[in-house]
């Protein structure tokens, strides 16, 4: 077990604590780049969130490295996140690959909360503010493209007191320098808007629309034959291995239903969509790995809100989502 560094109240782990090569004061003599592969690199910050001795905490926050690769896909299947928060720079490339980090985050059960545009403005000498990005530091633009409403978007200037906190290891929401207003300012709504956004969530609510107040993340509503309404993201699958089915718990504001699914209503399906697989090339590319009498005894593991990852009794393994779960169990989608 690993004990996290505590500065000014907040716990940390980095791999640059323990990394003897890492540079970082205190972990070591020598230095350099910590080279691996994205599978490593995704055990590696798999074993420092859960290796980690965190104590009570209200609010985890990881902090992950661009793109959307095998460490966002395996963060997102291994832990229940409540929410991601994106980073960017209001430039149109930045933007695009903000957009695609936003849709597999979408895609994987993860809703994000807010944009967080950093460079986007600076105050000049003889007064007024520069966009080097055009009007409003890109945020109209951005806000198009992602669907997410401008109140949702924090636009971070270039600043000499953040980055003069960020070496002195002095938070500029602590040192409160003297004309960093702006700075503080935006800091403060965004931590307000999330940790409400946060709340929201935890006690069942759903999420608004960045765009137009619509929802954007209602979640997955599911029904069956009587007329209530379940909510799909909270269902627990389970392997009935004796009997050689699986066992799918639904929950709804009011009361709670359970339905049998047969081994091969699951794995006939498409993992991602639910889509039942008619063409014969098309299942034979999803199953052909698996003898269908002889499916169990199965395993099951939880992968975050997306769904559930299924080990057969041959030794593949499939991911299914809460989509295709619930219509393999005879939901229809509302």
């Amino acid at each position: 077990m690993v004990y996290p560094i505590e500065h000014e109240g907040v716990k940390m782990i980095s791999l640059g604590f323990v990394s003897p090569k890492s540079g970082v004061p205190g972990s070591g003599t020598d230095t350099g780049a910590s080279v691996m592969r994205g599978p490593m690199a995704s055990k590696v910050v798999t074993q420092l969130l859960k290796g980690t001795d965190w104590g009570e905490v209200d609010i985890l926050i990881l902090d992950m490295p661009p793109g959307t690769g095998d460490v966002q896909l395996t963060v997102c299947q291994d832990l229940t996140l409540s929410g991601a928060v994106c980073v960017t720079t209001p430039s149109k490339l930045a933007a695009a690959d903000a957009e695609k980090g936003i849709d597999m985050f979408t895609s994987l059960g993860v809703p994000t909360l807010a944009a967080v545009l950093n460079m986007s403005y600076f105050e000049c000498d003889g007064g007024g503010r520069h966009y080097p990005f055009g009007g409003n530091g890109g945020g109209d633009s951005l806000a198009e493209s992602l669907k997410v409403a401008p109140s949702h978007i924090f636009h971070m200037p270039v600043s000499t007191a953040i980055n003069s906190a960020n070496e002195d290891g002095n938070p500029i929401c602590l040192s409160t320098p003297t004309g960093a207003n702006a700075e503080l300012s935006a800091f403060a709504d965004l931590a307000r808007l999330v940790s409400h956004e946060l709340y929201v969530l935890q006690h069942g609510g759903n999420l608004k629309s960045r765009e137009d107040g619509e929802d954007n993340f209602d979640g997955i509503r599911v029904k069956f034959d009587e007329d209530e309404e379940f909510d799909a993201s909270n269902i627990i699958l389970t392997a009935d291995n004796k009997r050689k089915r699986f066992v799918v718990r639904f929950f709804s504001e009011v009361g709670a239903t359970q339905k049998n699914v047969n081994g091969k209503d699951l794995i006939g399906r498409n993992p991602k969509t639910g889509d039942k697989l008619v063409n014969e090339v098309e299942a034979e590319g999803e199953t052909s790995n698996h003898n269908h009498s002889n499916l169990f005894p199965a395993k099951i593991e939880r992968k975050g809100y997306y769904g559930y990852s299924v080990e057969w009794a041959s030794g593949a393994t499939m991911i299914y989502s809460m989509l295709s779960i619930c219509k393999s169990a005879g939901g229809k989608i509302v």
